[in-house]
């Protein structure tokens, strides 16, 4: 868990990205909800993930909101959506002290 603790997840929105939705034109993205075999689930995921990505919390904590409103998830996987995300620069990833 501390490994994550540090990490705060800025939103940094491209300017012809208005929703998460949009974000389906992105390979890389609907790649990596397919490889985890349920696209539909995983865009409602990732929707409530980047709902609260907001430059005050950190990925625990958006994890432990994400799972009191939609469903529980592992903390792996919410990592791995702000690393995708982050490479597509829909997000920034800053580490705190």
């Amino acid at each position: 868990k501390k490994e994550f603790r540090g990490f705060i997840f800025f939103l940094n929105l491209q300017p012809e990205i208005k929703n998460p939705q949009i974000l389906g034109k992105y390979g890389k993205v609907v790649r990596w909800f397919l490889n985890k075999g349920n696209l539909l689930q995983g865009f409602g995921i990732l929707g409530e993930v980047v709902n609260f990505a907001d430059g005050k919390r950190n990925l625990l904590s958006i994890r432990d909101e994400v799972t009191a409103e939609y469903e529980p998830i592992p903390v792996w996987i919410v990592k791995d959506i702000f690393e995708i995300l982050e490479s597509i620069n829909y997000v920034e990833l800053k580490k705190v002290m």
